[in-house]
């Protein structure tokens, strides 16, 4: 029976002993990992960050090594990716200051992934709805904070991406409406710059949106709709100077058709 106790309490002794060099080797693994990560060893660093994930679930290590693998991916500029991994910590931590962090990134994660005004705009749309749902959650104070050694304003630059978003968005729709008065199809044309108008009145392109439109009245010989277009949106010009300049176009289409070609020789 003594010799039973003895083989137990070895057993223990030895247990206790294996998973005090676990932990202690869970945390020489980390402060590794730390300092592959503040050497800028990115791919090295998020290697050991997914060992931490993977064999030490549920630890302070695991979870901190969760955002630091995030912070790898962005900063190897795999934004994809990155924009899983701080979703999965914004899942599982309570840290509000990092959690804070990991929206924000994974928002702008998006925001890098979204393509020129030239292509698809899909993702542009959902970054735009990711970032505003950031800004609707965080309103209401300055979310001043160190972002990769640099003081941002994260409320501020997250107007900012909105607004460079929004501008790809009513370029996309002005290029799609001159592509249409090549192609003649004048009511799809008057759609796409109607769109800025109604959606980026805003942005720079509004006064282009009108231009165009009186442009694609006159393209179809309606010179009633060009004028009343044009009057009903006198007041809604960015530079003033634009509605004489329409004005005039008008006012020469009246006396000499032929020169619309002038003015629309994209």
């Amino acid at each position: 029976m003594i010799k039973y106790i003895y083989i137990l309490f070895i057993l223990f002794f030895i247990g206790c002993s294996n998973s005090k060099i676990d932990y202690e080797s869970s945390d020489l693994r980390y402060e590794e990992a730390m300092k592959l990560f503040s050497q800028e060893k990115y791919l090295k660093a998020k290697e050991q960050f997914k060992y931490m994930i993977f064999n030490n679930p549920g630890s302070k290590n695991a979870l901190d090594s969760q955002f630091y693998l995030a912070e790898c991916f962005y900063l190897l500029e795999e934004y994809n990716q990155a924009s899983k991994e701080y979703e999965k910590y914004i899942s599982m931590s309570q840290d509000s200051d990092l959690v804070k962090k990991s929206k924000f990134l994974a928002a702008k994660c998006y925001y890098e992934l979204s393509l020129s005004y030239y292509k698809d705009q899909t993702d542009t749309k959902y970054a735009i709805s990711k970032i505003q749902n950031f800004i609707e959650q965080y309103s209401g104070n300055k979310q001043n904070i160190i972002l990769h050694d640099k003081e941002i304003d994260l409320l501020e630059n997250s107007n900012d991406m909105i607004d460079e978003l929004r501008l790809r968005l009513a370029k996309k729709d002005l290029e799609s409406g001159r592509l249409y008065i090549r192609l003649r199809k004048y009511n799809a044309a008057l759609t796409y710059f109607n769109s800025i108008l109604l959606e980026y009145y805003d942005t720079e392109y509004n006064d282009d949106a009108i231009y165009y439109s009186v442009l694609t009245y006159l393209k179809m010989k309606n010179l009633d709709s060009a004028n009343k277009f044009l009057l009903l949106n006198k007041n809604n010009f960015y530079n003033k100077s634009n509605y004489d300049k329409v004005q005039k176009i008008i006012d020469n289409y009246s006396l000499d058709k032929k020169l619309m070609n002038t003015y629309l020789d994209f």
